[in-house]
């Protein structure tokens, strides 16, 4: 398959996994006071967040080492998937510190809302370590259609809860974890049918798979965070409810953080294996950057009424966030395309301190920012993106496309 048909199947199924996410953001405002919808969003961002923190890099590392080789990508998911789901621990204690600031459990109900997210950690590990050697090998479509699963469910389980009239924070967590738990079954399912299919015995060196796992872990630590620090934060700043607000407009701004996720998640495998020349890289970053402009101008000029009728009156103050996530989003399309190329050119210094300048520029400026409105909270999401294009650039442009550092 090629390079341009798996940017459009990713691009396909990550378009229906943005579809789906307005969709449950609509059904939770419309279901959930701005309070409650806070809480739901944050619970499920930080137990995202430590899920895939707590693999230290792992998934990623398997994809890297694996050279697009499939014996490789199961050899190390084999061996490592024990050891990933021992640190998954870690995950939950992290979840359960912050569930218990976020919520301040005061009833039975408050008490089952922080711990059904603990539940997500693990099951994201079993997801994720399957996942990787589909992505390694470019099993595209079985890639695709796993990773969907999980907001298929949650999707179409709010859609119940809201028509039932029984959508509250506790039965939101629930069918997120019923999602969760589906995708974890059907993934090793499908890895144990390559297992059977696959006859090489491949000789690997899982230490070195660790190692870099672990470096790695430094540059997508806040990787992870860029984007949504400001979501995870605002709830300890101010009120949950503010999020509630907040979140809508980040929801329309990952219209086009979208391109920039599917753009890393194409360009990484294929640049890992195969060298790519610094034009040919350069022109397609640039392509798709323009069309993320273009695409954010239209999304910037509907937004308000957009916000009115879709997620109610409540609601309509997010519409001020909306241009500067848009613009925040079209410069992480730029750095995501540069990120993978220093992650497969092995650049793992210059990712980690272009990402953590990032998200040191959020952290530095959003506690001063958040008492005077959503705009100035969205003005630290696009300083944070700036400062790690800005790195970025400097260091992937110093060396060869596909050059090991």
């Amino acid at each position: 398959m090629s390079l341009v048909k798996r940017l459009v199947g990713a691009a396909a199924t990550n378009g229906i996994a943005l579809v789906l996410g307005v969709l449950t953001g609509v059904l939770t405002a419309r279901g959930l006071e701005p309070h409650d919808r806070g809480v739901l969003i944050a619970l499920v961002a930080w137990g995202a967040l430590f899920g895939t923190l707590t693999l230290i890099g792992l998934d990623e590392s398997v994809i890297y080492h694996s050279r697009g080789s499939l014996a490789h990508a199961l050899a190390h998911r084999r061996r490592l998937t024990g050891p990933a789901l021992v640190q998954s621990l870690a995950g939950l204690v992290l979840t359960l510190v912050v569930g218990l600031a976020v919520v301040r459990p005061t009833n039975v109900d408050d008490v089952i809302a922080v711990v059904l997210p603990l539940l997500i950690v693990p099951l994201n590990t079993i997801s994720v370590m399957s996942l990787a050697p589909l992505r390694a090998a470019e099993l595209t479509r079985s890639w695709n259609r796993l990773r969907i699963l999980p907001n298929l469910v949650y999707a179409a389980g709010l859609g119940l809860l809201v028509a039932s009239g029984t959508l509250t924070v506790v039965t939101g967590l629930v069918v997120l974890v019923v999602g969760n738990a589906a995708t974890a079954i059907l993934c090793v399912r499908r890895i144990a049918r390559l297992e059977r299919s696959v006859t090489d015995v491949a000789v690997v060196d899982h230490a070195a798979v660790r190692a870099y796992g672990s470096k790695l872990t430094l540059a997508l630590l806040p990787q992870q965070l860029g984007p949504r620090v400001d979501q995870l934060l605002l709830p300890l700043l101010v009120s949950p409810a503010a999020l509630g607000v907040y979140a809508v407009a980040a929801a329309i701004a990952s219209i086009v953080l979208t391109v920039a996720v599917t753009l890393e998640q194409v360009l990484f495998p294929r640049l890992v294996a195969e060298r790519s020349g610094r034009r040919n890289l350069l022109l397609l970053i640039g392509a798709v950057a323009g069309l993320a402009v273009l695409g954010s101008v239209v999304i910037a000029a509907g937004a308000e009424p957009l916000i009115r009728v879709v997620y109610g009156a409540s609601y309509t103050d997010a519409a001020i966030a909306v241009p500067l996530l848009l613009a925040a989003a079209v410069v992480r399309v730029v750095g995501s395309g540069l990120s993978a190329a220093a992650k497969a050119g092995g650049q793992l210094r210059a990712l980690t301190t272009a990402n953590w300048v990032g998200v040191g520029a959020t952290l530095v400026l959003l506690p001063f920012a958040a008492p005077h409105g959503l705009e100035a909270v969205a003005l630290t999401s696009l300083s944070g993106a700036v400062a790690t294009a800005v790195v970025l650039v400097s260091a992937v442009l110093r060396r060869p496309v596909g050059e090991v550092a």
